[in-house]
């Protein structure tokens, strides 16, 4: 089963259908929120999301957010990174 569900979930990271997703944002209320409405608004749905205050390059005042996410595939991440590059234009597609 293990086997099977690793074969499964490299299908899906290939087709562009889970895609993990890491932004740098400023540690401030409300910006986690705000982000989650642009991934929202698209239409992807998160799967997990890592809130890493502790990352080297997020400095002091800042945290890095990775999201695991389920899209419909390129096209839909091709969208999503557009609409989230609006306002965070740091985010980047990590695999």
């Amino acid at each position: 089963m293990n086997l099977l569900e690793r074969i499964i979930d490299r299908g899906l990271i290939e087709s562009h259908r889970k895609v993990r997703i890491s932004i740098p944002i400023a540690d401030r209320p409300g910006i986690l929120h705000k982000l989650t409405g642009v991934i929202t608004s698209v239409g992807a749905n998160i799967l997990e999301v890592i809130h890493d205050r502790d990352s080297s390059n997020t400095g002091i005042t800042g945290t890095n957010v990775i999201f695991n996410l389920e899209t419909k595939g390129e096209d839909h991440l091709k969208q999503l990174l557009k609409e989230m590059k609006k306002d965070f234009p740091l985010c980047k597609v990590v695999s």
